[in-house]
């Protein structure tokens, strides 16, 4: 392991879903889960799931219909103009659990200037409380719903969504393969930057009931800078019998699978086999 290791996975929680009212003030969040430790095996991840770390990022709404009117005419004075630049911007990072479905604490607050520069919070015990409420209120369903395809399966007891389990996509019958990362797009994406191209695996699963297969079908892809098309890179098998990798007899490629697979697991903050053998476990539940 190394101590220096970050990886930031953004939660794709639609607008609408994601403004936080606190202290008679409205904020846009964007949220991210960050990882500073890599490869972490099941065991960690059952308890990193009770204190999951996330980042946020609190952009004050004060621009009203008029306002915006008046800035799309050119007439805006310099007074509303200023007034626009110097909303407030938060920074925060507090832990949730994920299996509670509950913001645990606030562990950081503080200004964010357009300089780079911020100035920490020394926020009350009565303020905490009340953002701790305001998260939890306002924004922790939808949390949950984003970190479910990364936890959930890492869950020896099923986790009761309620009704936001109807938004995670149903899982096909008909003996078809499961590519996880597509059908669940907030999944954790395992994914590299080499050369400036980014790499990324679609991880598929049978989810056929009938069928007694234990692996997992994987395939590297990039996407083409000047196309923006995904193109084939390389794929292999994940045997979970005996948790060996060999590479797809079907896909003719020169690339050497062995070296994507050493790749991946260098840069994967859940331990890269013990992430397949989770989902693949989740896919063919139920």
């Amino acid at each position: 392991m190394t101590s220096h290791f970050q990886h930031i996975m953004p939660l794709e929680i639609p607008p609408e879903n994601s403004k936080l009212q606190f202290k008679k003030k409205l904020y846009q969040a964007n949220l991210a889960v960050y990882f500073e430790t890599l490869a972490m095996n099941k065991a960690t991840v059952f308890e990193y799931a009770e204190a999951i770390p996330i980042v946020a990022k609190l952009t004050e709404k004060k621009a009203d219909l008029k306002s915006k009117f008046l800035m799309s005419l050119g007439n805006t004075s310099t007074a509303q103009s200023q007034e626009q630049i110097n909303t407030e911007n938060l920074g925060m990072t507090f832990l949730f659990d994920f299996k509670l479905g509950q913001v645990t604490d606030v562990i950081d607050c503080r200004v964010l200037s357009s300089a780079a520069e911020n100035t920490p919070l020394d926020l009350s015990e009565i303020d905490k409380s009340l953002l701790k409420e305001c998260i939890q209120t306002q924004l922790a369903t939808f949390i949950t719903l984003e970190l479910a395809p990364t936890f959930l399966p890492f869950l020896d007891t099923a986790l009761d969504l309620g009704e936001m389990g109807q938004a995670i996509k149903k899982k096909p019958r008909d003996g078809s393969m499961l590519p996880y990362s597509l059908s669940n797009a907030s999944a954790l994406r395992m994914e590299i930057v080499q050369d400036g191209v980014t790499y990324f695996v679609n991880d598929m699963y049978c989810v056929n009931p009938a069928c007694d297969c234990l692996s997992v079908t994987c395939v590297v892809l990039k996407i083409d800078p000047q196309s923006q098309k995904e193109v084939l890179v390389s794929g292999f098998r994940f045997s979970l019998q005996n948790q060996k990798w060999s590479p797809l007899k079907d896909v003719n490629l020169k690339s050497n699978p062995a070296e994507w697979i050493k790749k991946f697991r260098q840069n994967c903050p859940i331990f890269f086999d013990d992430l397949l053998m989770a989902r693949y476990d989740f896919a063919r539940r139920g």
